[in-house]
């Protein structure tokens, strides 16, 4: 049924992507045979009577809000990358490896 409905196809290209299209073909066809059961059945949905008990409850805050707050990360950086230190003759701006970046000095040198 949903291979009739939505498509035999995702158009992703990324592995995660075609799951996350897949899930959303799963969703949109339970919200499809939602709406279908209300209308053969005759059931009318009731939503919280317009939120009125939804917000009655207390909040709750989420799981991600309890977490304690962690520093920001000052170990080593990956294998291989050689750390940018700011120099503090130059205005706190960090030196960059780049061939324009180098002192009057060494740029009129002879090779």
């Amino acid at each position: 049924m949903i291979k009739a409905k939505f498509g035999a196809f995702v158009r992703s290209k990324t592995p995660v992507a075609q799951r996350n299209e897949v899930l959303c073909k799963v969703l949109a066809h339970n919200l499809c045979v939602l709406v279908q059961a209300f209308f053969e059945l005759g059931v009318e949905p009731r939503f919280w009577n317009h939120g009125s008990a939804a917000l009655a409850q207390p909040y709750q805050p989420t799981w991600t809000q309890n977490m304690p707050q962690r520093e920001p990360w000052t170990g080593p950086r990956k294998v291989g990358r050689k750390p940018v230190h700011a120099d503090e003759d130059d205005g706190g701006q960090p030196s960059l490896p780049f061939r324009g970046n180098r002192p009057a000095s060494e740029a009129t040198g002879s090779i």
